[in-house]
């Protein structure tokens, strides 16, 4: 979808998204990751020049485990977040070295800043150049 976007709007466009091709290798087995294929086709996807990744942690919620709307539970969300994900971002920094996902922290005001910031800052530069 993201290259879609990329293709069809103007070039002054921001494109924001909560969800990422990314997040799709948190659910491919590590040997898939790492068959030629699919490294090329991240390789493709990081090294846009515009493309700005956050990551956070579980934010705390009033999560209530029966919640049918939930794709994941507790559970496989510490999983994900604790083994699979940090291993998955220390494959695409080996893979792309300037692949720097921005770590956002603290409470949800300093995590908003810091996105905002982090945009900004990119927008700024681009328009400078």
């Amino acid at each position: 979808m993201e290259t879609l976007y990329h293709k069809s709007c103007p070039d002054w466009t921001v494109l924001i998204g909560d969800g990422s091709p990314i997040n799709t290798l948190f659910y491919l087995e590590p040997e898939v990751r790492k068959s030629p294929e699919i490294q090329e086709l991240i390789k493709t996807h990081l090294q846009k020049p515009d493309l700005i990744v956050f990551h956070t942690r579980e934010v705390p919620t009033d999560y209530l485990p029966d919640d049918s709307n939930r794709v994941h539970g507790l559970e496989d969300i510490r999983k994900l977040e604790d083994l699979v994900i940090p291993e998955v971002l220390s494959e695409l920094q080996a893979l792309v070295p300037e692949f720097a996902p921005v770590k956002l922290q603290g409470s949800r005001g300093q995590r908003s800043n810091l996105a905002v910031l982090t945009l900004m800052e990119r927008l700024n530069a681009d328009t400078s150049r």
